[in-house]
């Protein structure tokens, strides 16, 4: 384990090595175009209208901040495998049912979470010190904020997954956002859809 992690060292002004496959990414945005495309539904929470792809589901949520609603396509993101037989044994204090849960993989889907904070005050300031932190244009809205991340597997393209920070203009709504598509073109292509499809205008 030492020799490995000795050998897991570099220098940073050296660049990265050519063994070295990052897990996370943080792309830059392409342009992005308004209007929500042909064949999307068009929804809405808390004054904020919004499209996503034909055939997605909804289901509301209790949120963290206000109720919210979750929206839920047909594409597999990812597969979180369960966790083994060997490391369940060591979780001592756990029930059969817990262990049981653990075991499960869990699959993940392309999906768009929203909820809302109070009216009033913009609640969010740009997390400068993240480097996927990106400002967007929002008609209706006077802050807002994406950090996006492309979450690698063996160095290979899983999914994008953004947060989203958004507050109306004249003291209107604080909404929070979690978007996850697919790693693939077509997952870039539906993000900078749904970010174009954002409209706070009353």
């Amino acid at each position: 384990m030492l020799r490995n992690f000795v050998g897991n060292l570099w220098l940073k002004d050296a660049g990265e090595p050519d063994w070295y496959k990052p897990q996370f990414e943080h792309p830059t945005l392409a342009k992005i175009e308004r209007g929500i495309p042909a064949g999307w539904q068009k929804t809405e929470h808390n004054d904020l209208t919004f499209g996503v792809p034909e055939g997605w589901t909804s289901a509301p949520t209790e949120g963290q901040f206000s109720p919210g609603v979750e929206w839920t396509g047909t594409t597999v993101t990812h597969v979180e495998p369960g966790i083994d037989a060997a490391t369940l044994e060591l979780w001592t204090d756990a029930s059969e049912e817990e262990k049981k849960r653990a075991a499960e993989e869990m699959t993940s889907f392309e999906r768009v979470y929203v909820q809302g904070g109070k009216p009033g005050g913009n609640w969010w300031s740009q997390t400068m010190s993240a480097p996927e932190s990106q400002l967007i244009d929002v008609p209706g809205a006077d802050y807002a904020e994406v950090q996006l991340t492309l979450n690698n597997v063996d160095g290979e393209p899983d999914y994008y997954s953004a947060s989203i920070y958004l507050h109306q203009e004249g003291q209107g709504e604080n909404l929070f956002l979690v978007v996850d598509f697919d790693g693939g073109k077509q997952g870039w292509q539906d993000l900078h859809a749904f970010l174009g499809s954002l409209d706070f205008r009353r």
